[in-house]
């Protein structure tokens, strides 16, 4: 018996769809029009035996909400392609299929459970919700759109010029105008011509109009470092002209609100690498082989955080911002098998803290970063993050994360309320626990659990439900739930090939067998 999802922040968009298997292929509601009418009633059958569908005859539980497939639907093409979004607002999803040779966005509304086809005659493989919730961007590599699913505008195109590169990249953030206000943009990394630009663009015109950011002859990278405040990007270009072969990468300062013209740093990527987290709009942590510093932005200086040779972790899964209060930022990290911690500014006066003495392979911090959760000899630990206790294993002979460099791989998920905590090892065993008992972390469920298919699911901390995907032999693919604090599985539906939260609701989205279902949990 067991014991009892910020801005900006590490995120690429923010569009909360899991894609947790490859996908292809999806569903489209028909009808004599372009909308499809959806009953609204969702659920699942509780089965009596923890491990099996009270009627195992049925591939799709018959208590969901169906939209079905049309018979010209086919897989979209391209590999991994996010074909399926959820708004973060969880009242819209967005999807991608295939007729007659063409692909079609769909839009649903998860309130009133009507679909309609939005825009057909294009390509792609992926589609993603902006951060305002109302536009999506669909496409392909070379070939990217932006279209209101609320309206009926046509698309607006970001793939500019007939290099054949295409669309880069794109990025949906919020932008910090004062204190208490924020407003959505979008970066967009395109070749125009002989060049790369990066433009913002806004939701105002329909992300209509284009106003360049940086423009040079080539942008290394991507659009990763982009500050909390979002006002700040960091991109990597060649210092001089010429080609990018023999000129010498460094970094760029670019302000997104125009305050400022874009400013080269007076070092690069050869001299430290930015990592993945605490970048603010004048420092940065960042790495140059096994050292680690905070380093200022104009002026190149550094305060070494780890000195060289001090066992820091390869990788930088393991560096985790947390804020204890405000203005008291630390900087986690594993050096020597250590999770360990420092204050992000005057190192001479603060020292390395260790938490715990291990040979740790990565670590994750608890959604209230009170709790930080480490793997170390196949043994699940947890310790308070500010080092106010010892460590206690919560989880023994747990496996590993299956990964030749564990520190890129480790994943867990945690409750809402922090209090349990999931892990799915190499061999494919889920182990759920609490995260404050010692051997608190057990098995649960039968069958392999798929690689990162494990979240929480909820609108509150009393419903939430551990949700993932596990296949056995007589459980096909089969997507089950478990209530935090219980050890007992029941089933959502058979044969699941994807799986996305309805974020602030108790349902789940989920594709099975050419048909997206919804089910209340």
């Amino acid at each position: 018996m067991r014991d009892e999802c910020k801005r900006n922040a590490g995120a690429s968009h923010r569009a909360l769809a899991f894609i947790l298997v490859s996908a292809g292929g999806l569903f489209v509601g028909c009808g004599d029009d372009d909308t499809a009418a959806v009953p609204t009633d969702g659920g699942t059958t509780d089965a009596t035996d923890p491990v099996r569908p009270a009627d195992a005859s049925s591939d799709v539980d018959a208590g969901a909400t169906e939209w079905t497939r049309a018979s010209d639907v086919c897989a979209p093409e391209g590999e991994g392609g996010d074909v399926v979004a959820v708004s973060s607002d969880g009242v819209r999803a967005a999807y991608l299929v295939c007729a007659d040779g063409k692909t079609e966005l769909w839009a649903v509304d998860l309130e009133q459970g009507r679909a309609r086809m939005v825009t057909g005659a294009r390509s792609g493989d992926e589609v993603q919700f902006l951060i305002d919730d109302r536009f999506v961007a669909f496409g392909a590599q070379n070939s990217f759109f932006v279209v209101d699913v609320t309206g009926s505008d046509e698309p607006v195109s970001l793939s500019v010029g007939t290099s054949g590169r295409g669309v880069r990249e794109f990025r949906s953030f919020l932008l910090k105008v004062d204190d208490t206000e924020f407003e959505p943009r979008l970066l967009v990394r395109e070749r125009v011509g002989d060049k790369d630009r990066v433009s913002v663009r806004g939701p105002e015109d329909g992300y209509r109009q284009a106003r360049t950011l940086f423009e040079r002859d080539e942008v290394l990278g991507g659009l990763d470092q982009l500050s909390a405040s979002g006002r700040t990007l960091i991109l990597i270009s060649p210092a001089n002209a010429g080609s990018s072969m023999t000129a010498v990468p460094t970094y760029f300062r670019v302000r997104t609100n125009f305050e400022l013209d874009p400013f080269q740093m007076p070092f690069g990527p050869s001299d430290w690498v930015m990592a993945p987290v605490g970048l603010g709009d004048n420092h940065n942590f960042a790495r140059a082989g096994d050292r680690l510093a905070r380093v200022q932005l104009e002026r190149g200086t550094e305060e070494i955080l780890v000195d060289a040779e001090s066992g820091l972790l390869e990788g930088d899964d393991h560096l985790i911002e947390r804020q204890a209060s405000a203005g008291r930022k630390f900087l986690h990290f594993i050096v020597d098998g250590n999770p360990s911690f420092r204050f992000r500014e005057k190192p001479e006066e603060n020292p390395i803290v260790t938490l715990a003495t291990a040979e740790a392979v990565g670590q994750a911090l608890s959604p209230d970063e009170k709790i930080i959760v480490y793997l170390s000899e196949e043994t699940l630990w947890s310790v308070p993050a500010g080092g106010d206790t010892d460590a206690i294993a919560i989880g023994t002979d747990v496996g590993s994360s299956g990964a030749a460099d564990s520190a890129t791989r480790f994943r867990v998920a945690f409750s809402p309320d922090s209090a349990e905590v999931a892990f799915i090892n190499e061999g494919g065993t889920l182990f759920v626990g609490s995260v404050e008992t010692e051997e608190g972390v057990a098995a649960l469920g039968a069958g392999d659990a798929m690689a990162g298919s494990a979240a929480y699911v909820g609108s509150s901390v009393e419903t939430s439900q551990l949700v993932w995907i596990a296949d056995a032999p007589d459980m096909p693919r089969a997507l089950l739930r478990s209530s935090v604090g219980s050890d007992q599985v029941r089933v959502i539906a058979l044969n699941v090939d994807a799986w996305w939260p309805i974020p602030d609701s108790d349902e789940v989205l989920y594709w099975s067998e050419g048909v997206l279902a919804r089910a209340a949990i």
